[in-house]
């Protein structure tokens, strides 16, 4: 019986390092830099791949290795945007986050109404602007009587998702900086009521 435990466990343990490691995006030892394997444009004027930024994660295969650059070009992109669990190693690149940002306006439950939700490991973001403007009246106005709800810029669950030069803003609820590893270099986030919270274990470096 306790060899049969043991058997089970190691067939376990093999299973589980198996689908990690297909989760590990592709690496050049060689050259010792991650290989990029496919650029997707992104033009609101249609001289991309594609007009929004969730068409283009939605034409990355599932379960894929290798890193996906996704350039962003300026403008301003009223959408929601969602990674899902299967679409890891991707790389978000705006062209700044004043030129690049993404918007929207949603007060549903906390766990639904965040302009960017990340949920697989390996993502970066680079140069982008997250936006929920749906209490930001608020701010400018405090004299309109208005209920506050979570309104979120942005929820990451995956484990090393790193940001670079970007920005969230929000008033409530703004970074749901949900669980795993994050890196944050050089991010303006901006908000009031808990506008950073979670259980990652994350860096802000040089962020304000």
């Amino acid at each position: 019986m306790q060899c049969l435990l043991v058997f089970m466990l190691i067939v376990l343990l093999l299973v589980c390092l198996s689908i990690c490691e297909a989760f590990e995006c592709e690496f050049d030892a060689e050259n010792h830099q991650f290989k990029v394997a496919d650029i997707i444009r992104v033009d609101q004027s249609g001289k991309g791949d594609f007009k929004t930024v969730q068409k283009a994660i939605d034409s990355i295969p599932s379960n894929n290795k290798k890193w996906i650059r996704i350039l962003i070009s300026p403008g301003v992109f009223r959408e929601k945007v969602t990674i899902p669990y299967d679409k890891p190693c991707i790389f978000l690149e705006g062209a700044g986050r004043l030129l690049t940002r993404v918007e929207w306006n949603s007060h549903m439950r906390t766990c639904d109404s965040a302009t960017l939700t990340s949920f697989p490991d390996s993502i970066v973001a680079k140069g982008i602007a997250f936006k929920n403007f749906y209490n930001v009246p608020l701010a400018t106005r405090p004299n309109i009587k208005n209920t506050v709800k979570p309104a979120l810029a942005a929820r990451i669950y995956g484990d090393k998702s790193a940001f670079y030069n970007c920005a969230f803003f929000g008033l409530q609820d703004t970074l749901w900086d949900v669980q795993g590893r994050h890196y944050f270099k050089n991010c303006y986030i901006e908000g009031a009521i808990d506008f950073i919270f979670g259980s990652g274990q994350s860096i802000y470096e040089v962020s304000l």
